[in-house]
């Protein structure tokens, strides 16, 4: 049995943390929503979100400690080969599993405004 500290010693507070900064997005970019496990993740998981929307994006995506605000990893939006869902047809996986401290981070996704 994993102890309880131990189960939840990567906490990440991703779940319903979605930040699209304003300057980064110009009015015609897509909505994003972001499917991610909301409970946290265990230091040696693999770590992925997914990214989804009506409409192609490109960019990359950082993790940001959510105390320091400083970013622990970045990396690309990589499309990923899972069928729509619903309306939303384009979905992203956004692999993080490098990230390996405890704490409490949130995600960030940065478009770049290409399709």
């Amino acid at each position: 049995m994993i102890s309880s500290s131990r189960q939840c010693s990567i906490c990440l507070s991703l779940c319903c943390i979605f930040w699209l900064q304003s300057g980064w997005l110009a009015a015609a970019t897509p909505s994003v929503h972001l499917r991610v496990n909301q409970v946290g993740y265990l230091t040696a998981d693999a770590k992925v979100a997914i990214a989804f929307s009506e409409q192609p994006i490109a960019g990359e995506f950082s993790v940001v400690d959510a105390v320091t605000k400083q970013e622990v990893f970045r990396g690309p939006l990589a499309a990923s080969s899972a069928k729509g869902w619903g309306k939303f047809t384009h979905h992203y996986e956004l692999d993080f599993s490098a990230v390996k401290k405890p704490g409490k981070y949130f995600l960030q996704i940065k478009p770049n405004g290409k399709s």
